[in-house]
């Protein structure tokens, strides 16, 4: 993808939408806690990380600038998440990575480009990804959203296609699963339909 100076990669726009929505979640957060940003403790952090998904890591970019502008305690700290060992692309890679997944590759399936999407471009953990419903995810002509864990992830175009075209041709990823079934992700074997596939089979 070709950039001049003053532009912005999709990627880029999208990480900081969702930091920003991720703010905006973890403040609401507060205000029903009945807390202020200055009554802010590691105790209220702790709490805000334990109870939803990883994507809630991305308000310490929000802790950093509340600290240096005196807003909070300086030594309120988040742990960084530490589950897998995936190693952070270079920004060449990941641009490239995320054309592949966007754009028209016809080497991919839906199935794969949306698990790519959501692992890839959005910071999603496999082991979240996996396990989703059609019940996580709300599509009509203008939205596709697909809920993961407690926060639902807008899908704008062209990230919302594969999810469009798994919920209107079901059957084109090609997968053996039982064609009435819930799992977005649906396994490779009629064995089973009860459970999500494992990590190994997106």
């Amino acid at each position: 993808m070709t950039t001049t100076p003053g532009d912005v990669t999709q990627g880029a726009f999208l990480r900081s939408k969702q930091t920003t929505t991720v703010a905006i979640d973890f403040l609401t957060w507060l205000t029903a806690r009945g807390t202020s940003l200055r009554q802010l403790t590691q105790g209220d952090l702790d709490a805000w990380q334990a109870g939803g998904p990883t994507t809630r890591e991305l308000s310490s970019r929000f802790l950093a600038w509340a600290i240096k502008a005196h807003l909070v305690d300086p030594h309120l700290t988040m742990t960084p998440h530490r589950r897998g060992t995936a190693h952070k692309l270079p920004s060449a890679e990941q641009s490239r990575a995320v054309q592949a997944v966007v754009g028209d590759n016809h080497e991919l399936t839906p199935r794969d480009r949306l698990a790519a999407i959501l692992v890839l471009v959005l910071g999603q953990q496999v082991e979240d990804v996996v396990r989703l419903t059609w019940d996580n995810a709300v599509v009509d002509k203008e939205l596709a959203t697909v809920t993961v864990g407690q926060s639902p992830i807008t899908l704008p175009p062209p990230l919302d296609g594969p999810l469009r075209q798994l919920l209107t041709e079901p059957g084109h990823d090609q997968t053996a699963a039982h064609p009435n079934s819930l799992w977005i992700f649906r396994g490779h074997s009629l064995a089973d339909t009860s459970a999500p596939p494992t990590c190994g089979s997106v």
